[in-house]
């Protein structure tokens, strides 16, 4: 067989110590030759050969395995991190949105408190916060009744309305209020 297999390739193979080289087989199969030098022998070869399909057949099945471990690791990650980062922007997004609805005066805005994490303990602090706000804003804290502010919204409100109907207004100040 030996014979065979050099007759089938264009040069004399077994020049090192060990190596390979592929041909040709008796069915036109391609042929891997794997060889190396037995020590302690007049310089016999010890050769190997096999299909180079089968060869390499449980490499290309792990390479496989490996790839398709890497793709699935890749979308699972992927996955993790667009759901990671929706459960963290989306209350951003409406807890930014919230603020600057307040900053330009609308102080009926709410926060939605029930995000489980430090930013529905924000929503929280912000929505006692406004809440303070528009105390201090329509309620005078010193007599905690409605304030002139307060009157202003009431009286725009009412005659929205009631278009139709009249109102009366009385205004009481005391001077000096602030020594009583």
């Amino acid at each position: 067989y030996y014979t065979a297999i050099i007759k089938e390739i264009d040069t004399q193979p077994f020049t090192s110590g060990s190596g390979s080289f592929n041909y040709i087989g008796y069915n036109d199969e391609k042929m891997l030759a794997v060889y190396s030098t037995i020590h302690n022998t007049n310089a016999w070869k010890l050769v190997i050969s096999v299909q180079e399909s089968q060869a390499f057949d449980q490499l290309i099945s792990v390479m496989n395995f490996i790839d398709w471990a890497i793709i699935i690791s890749l979308l699972s990650l992927i996955s993790f991190a667009f759901i990671y980062a929706n459960t963290l922007t989306k209350p951003i997004v409406k807890l930014t949105e919230v603020f600057g609805r307040a900053e330009k005066g609308d102080l009926s805005v709410v926060a939605d408190t029930s995000v489980k994490n430090e930013l529905g303990v924000a929503a929280q602090g912000f929505n006692r916060m406004l809440n303070e706000i528009k105390n201090l804003t329509f309620v005078d804290p010193v007599t905690q009744v409605p304030n002139y502010r307060s009157y202003l919204l009431d009286a725009h409100r009412l005659t929205r309305e009631h278009s139709s109907k009249q109102f009366y207004v009385v205004v009481l100040s005391i001077d000096d209020f602030k020594k009583i």
